[in-house]
Order: C-alpha cells, then sequence, then structure tokens
C-alpha cells in the first residue's frame, strides 16, 4: 500500500511542478503576425481538442478586443512526447477587418485578362505550378482553420489569367493539394479591349 501512496505522490508532484511553468505572453512580430505559443501542461492527462478549442477561443479575444477577425497562417499542433515534452501548439495568424479579410482571399482578387506578374507581386510565389504547352496552373494554399486549407487554383494561358477555380481540403498544405486536372481548366477564350 504504501508504494501505491508513493508513486500517486510522485506523479503529483510531477503534475504539480509541471502546471507551475507558464506559458510565455503573445508576442506581436515586425510584419503584423501575432504569434501564440502555448503548451498543455497536463501531459497525458491533457485532451488534445478541448486544448485546441482552448487556443483558438484566445485568438479569437485577442481579435475580438480590437474588434477585428482572425487571419490564420500557420498552425503547428505537437502531441505530448516522453516525460516534460508537453503537447504544444504554435498559431500565428493576423487580425483584420472584414473588408482586409476579403482582400486575403486570393479567389476574389483575381480577374480574368490579369498578367501573372502582377499575381506574383501580390501574392508571391505559388505553392505549386504546373505547365501544358502555353497553360499554366498556379496553386495557392490558404489556413481557413487548423488543418483546414483552401486551395486557390489560378489558371493562365500565355501568362494572361483565364479563370480561377477553388476547393477545400484537410491536412497540410502539401497533403491536401491535389494534382493537376487538365481537363477542369476553363476554356482559354478571352478576349480583352482596351478602351
Amino acid at each position: 500500500m504504501n508504494a501505491t501512496k508513493s508513486i500517486v505522490f510522485v506523479l503529483l508532484v510531477i503534475l504539480g511542478l509541471g502546471s507551475c511553468a507558464s506559458n510565455p505572453p503573445v508576442r506581436r512580430v515586425d510584419s503584423g503576425v501575432i504569434v501564440l505559443y502555448r503548451e498543455d501542461q497536463r501531459g497525458v492527462f491533457g485532451d488534445p481538442v478541448s486544448f485546441r478549442a482552448a487556443v483558438l477561443r484566445e485568438a479569437d479575444r485577442i481579435a475580438d478586443a480590437e474588434g477585428k477577425l482572425v487571419i490564420p497562417i500557420s498552425f503547428k499542433q505537437t502531441p505530448v512526447g516522453n516525460l516534460g515534452h508537453w503537447a504544444s501548439i504554435d498559431y500565428r495568424f493576423r487580425i483584420g477587418t472584414p473588408a482586409e479579410v476579403r482582400a486575403a482571399d486570393k479567389s476574389a482578387n483575381v480577374s480574368p485578362g490579369e498578367k501573372s506578374d502582377a499575381i506574383v507581386l501580390r501574392f508571391e510565389s505559388p505553392l505549386d505550378r504546373q505547365f501544358k504547352g502555353t497553360n499554366e496552373a498556379w496553386t495557392y494554399a490558404d489556413l481557413v482553420a487548423p488543418e483546414d486549407f483552401k486551395y486557390t487554383v489560378i489558371w493562365l494561358k500565355d501568362g494572361i489569367v483565364v479563370g480561377v477555380t477553388t476547393y477545400r481540403a484537410k491536412g497540410t498544405a502539401e497533403s491536401g493539394m491535389k494534382t493537376i486536372d487538365w481537363q477542369q481548366a476553363p476554356d482559354a477564350i478571352l478576349e480583352v479591349r482596351n478602351r
């Protein structure tokens, strides 16, 4: 019986010491990115779902305090490991007005007839580029919620946008990306007239 009490006491001490450690403060990086790093110091007794929900609520409270919305950038959740290696979440996001959230939506901000150079200046390089003759398909991945990505495929012919399609997938940016189906490409008949 004494051995059982000793084991329980040791476990309580370990859990008590672990919970004494505090999470670092929220950091704001120069580029406007907010870094929210949290550790779940309940160890194997922690619940990854409730931990994730608590971090997302904290991000929403940060945005709400300024009357804005969360614009996710990256979300990395690490499970609990060996003794002293807590489950953690590194959530990076910006906050913005509803108009800024809409502006971050690539599919709403690309128009047929635009040149590829303008898109690269606005959105940077795509996650993936595929070619078929003079046709190109550029894929961008935007984090919508943790492990939930919205993919925007910008279809180009001779360096000019001819269409945009979107889809969503769970996982990482790379794992959710589909292979380009050239049968899905919009017709490349495009007439642009200068007035």
